[in-house]
């Protein structure tokens, strides 16, 4: 995770006494996914990072405030080759879980809250940050320093958002920081003649640093450290008050990837399948800036291979792409079969047919998916789409009201293909009542782009129900064995 220190500082203020604020022990708590985090889902394209708004959420707590993070947006971003090239596209995503295990809500100061989201085998996660403050001194009319702000410059002198550390090398002389204390009056920052806020340079020497002596840097890794500022005590109303601040900084212990090879040895030639190909016996030879020339074990959380269709016999060009240095390197993977392991792919054969005395269009006649869509204006043939390796020879427009009846005789996977017939991102709602199972999926935001859904599911009949208009390309049932 590569989690942003924002230059802007983020105020805080300090814990008031507790006769005055009764604290209770409301520490916030982990909420868990809701998804199965051992499935394999297959996508061509692959999760790259994801962004949090914060514009709608509450940001700011009172002392032993019950957190919550109602109002957050989460949009995953993705990218994939083509050609050579690297394409992206951004989606909302709703099936994140969030984690609090560095928030304090009974010790004032700023603290960052983790989202964690998983497509397929990929996990990444951001964090957004919140302030915890006593009220007190905001309601008050004298100054205190409300927050830190931090400025961080590489060994270059340049500004930056985190510190990185070359393995193996000082640490000391990779970053310097500057931090200093900002004075408020209430809730507003106090200003000097020239309109700019007042600051206190805080010394090194009056912060608590916790978590910088745990910085290894013979290995790589990602370290938080905190600094904490206790200030003059504040005397309001004849009372005495702590002056306590805090902020933290990211540093990350880095051994750069200059090169990939791939070993020849590698097995490229595979069985199809829906999932994923196993690669996990493959080897590649990695070039560090450090640690030099190393075979490592394919991992699919530092790799992404494009350019495959798994399910189709064949010879592909495929790109092996390194996903922190974005370096590639090319291979040809076979996937043997004399049969390809389809139940369906198109719409070609439209037959009449009924379910509980409906007149309904069966689309395929060896597997059970039927439409109310009749041959007419919104079914058209003679068409040349194309997702991969697969051509489409037939599309069908539907909307509003439409359905398509999917029955599954046997769990496994449901493979749709769709396209928004607009100039943006559509989602269609996968239902089955006998099932209580209630899924939606998404086009791409791209008029007539093939996006690839999957979907595992158990057997039983499912209701595709767009909920605007789109296209529907084609199917693909496999049944597990």
């Amino acid at each position: 995770m590569r989690k942003i220190k924002s230059l802007s500082f983020f105020i805080l203020t300090f814990a008031f006494i507790l006769s005055l604020c009764s604290c209770q022990n409301n520490e916030p708590v982990e909420e868990k996914p809701s998804i199965d985090m051992t499935k394999e889902i297959t996508n061509e394209w692959i999760l790259s990072t994801i962004s949090v708004d914060t514009s709608k959420a509450k940001t700011e707590f009172y002392l032993g405030e019950e957190f919550t993070s109602e109002g957050i947006f989460v949009t995953a971003n993705y990218t994939k080759i083509v050609d050579g090239q690297i394409e992206s596209k951004t989606e909302e995503c709703n099936k994140y879980y969030i984690k609090t295990d560095e928030v304090d809500m009974n010790s004032s100061g700023e603290y960052p809250v983790y989202v964690v989201f998983r497509s397929g085998t990929k996990v990444v996660e951001t964090s957004y940050k919140i302030k915890v403050k006593a009220s007190i001194f905001e309601e008050s009319s004298v100054d205190y320093i409300a927050g830190l702000k931090t400025v961080i410059r590489n060994s270059n002198g340049d500004v930056v958002d985190v510190v990185e550390v070359l393995m193996n090398s000082s640490l000391e002389s990779s970053y310097s920081l500057a931090i200093s204390g900002v004075y408020f009056n209430g809730k507003n920052p106090v200003l000097n003649a020239d309109g700019s806020m007042k600051e206190k340079t805080i010394n090194k020497k009056s912060l608590v640093i916790t978590g910088y002596d745990e910085i290894d840097t013979s290995k790589v890794g990602t370290y938080l450290v905190n600094y904490k500022y206790s200030g003059p005590k504040i005397v309001i109303d004849g009372k005495e008050y702590d002056n306590e601040v805090s902020t933290f900084v990211i540093f990350k212990v880095v051994d750069p990837v200059v090169s990939i090879e791939f070993d020849n040895n590698n097995v490229t030639t595979f069985a199809p399948t829906i999932g994923s190909l196993d690669l996990s016996s493959w080897t590649i030879k990695v070039t560090r800036q450090v640690s030099g020339e190393k075979n490592e074990k394919f991992n699919k959380n530092e790799y992404v291979l494009s350019g495959v269709v798994n399910f189709l016999a064949g010879e592909y060009p495929a790109i092996l792409m390194h996903i922190e240095s974005g370096k590639m390197i090319s291979c040809v993977i076979t996937i043997n079969s004399s049969n390809n392991i389809l139940d369906c792919t198109d719409l070609s054969n439209f037959v009449d047919a009924e379910i509980d005395n409906e007149k309904v269009i069966k689309l395929v006649s060896n597997a059970e998916i039927y439409t109310d869509i009749v041959a007419g204006g919104n079914y058209t043939k003679d068409r040349k789409d194309s997702y991969g390796a697969i051509t489409f020879p037939c599309r069908m427009k539907v909307g509003i009201g439409n359905y398509i009846s999917v029955k599954m005789e046997k769990a496994g996977r449901l493979v749709i293909y769709i396209a928004t017939s607009g100039d943006d991102a559509r989602e269609m709602n996968i239902i089955s009542e006998e099932l209580n199972y209630s899924e939606s999926i998404s086009t791409t935001a791209v008029k007539q782009q093939i996006v690839e859904n999957v979907l595992e599911l158990e057997a039983g009949t499912y209701l595709l129900k767009p909920v605007s208009l789109m296209y529907v390309h084609g199917f693909i049932i496999s049944y597990n064995e």
